[in-house]
């Protein structure tokens, strides 16, 4: 795979269905064991994604991009506010980052993540955080294959049962200008 075969661009309203397809699959393939699937079934279903992505693009908060290999959409990734944390100056948070299990294991999180940062190194931000669950070990792994720690930072969400959340952080550069 060549970076030629990748396009990663800002989604529209218009997308909204596309990021709705992407995520509702890759929630109910990556949270299979971890959320009752009835609660997944019908919160992770591609419509109701489809209209939150939609009322989110509209408001323009998180800023969501599509990632598309040989022109078909696979993963995306939304930075936006931070949610769960009091504001910190130069912090921001990567809300999602979701690769369509069909594109798994390809490195398009990893090309995801990379491309996140350098958006947020663009607007001046010197801090992110994200948040996952502490049992879904693979996101685990690739966040901290990227260089994010977990800080300790946890709470509990409930997602049809009660399910642990880890934060993780990592400090972001300058732009150094050779970008």
């Amino acid at each position: 795979m060549t970076e030629n075969d990748i396009e990663i661009r800002y989604a529209v309203p218009e997308d909204a269905a596309i990021c709705g397809a992407i995520h509702s699959v890759a929630l109910c393939t990556g949270f299979r064991g971890l959320v009752p699937d009835e609660f997944m079934r019908d919160r992770f279903s591609p419509e109701r994604r489809r209209e939150r992505f939609y009322q989110e693009l509209q408001a323009g908060t998180p800023k969501t991009a599509i990632l598309y290999k040989n022109a078909q959409p696979a993963g995306l990734i939304s930075i936006g506010p931070c949610r769960h944390t009091k504001e910190e100056p130069g912090l921001i948070e990567i809300w999602r980052v979701y690769v369509h299990p069909e594109y798994w294991r390809q490195g398009l999180g990893t090309m995801l993540l990379r491309w996140g940062i350098g958006e947020i190194r663009k607007m001046g931000y010197r801090k992110a955080e994200l948040w996952t669950f502490a049992e879904n070990h693979r996101a685990r792994s690739c966040y901290e294959k990227f260089g994010f720690r977990h800080d300790g930072t946890e709470f509990v969400d409930n997602y049809g049962k009660d399910i642990l959340e880890v934060r993780y952080v990592m400090d972001i550069a300058p732009d150094s200008g050779n970008d």
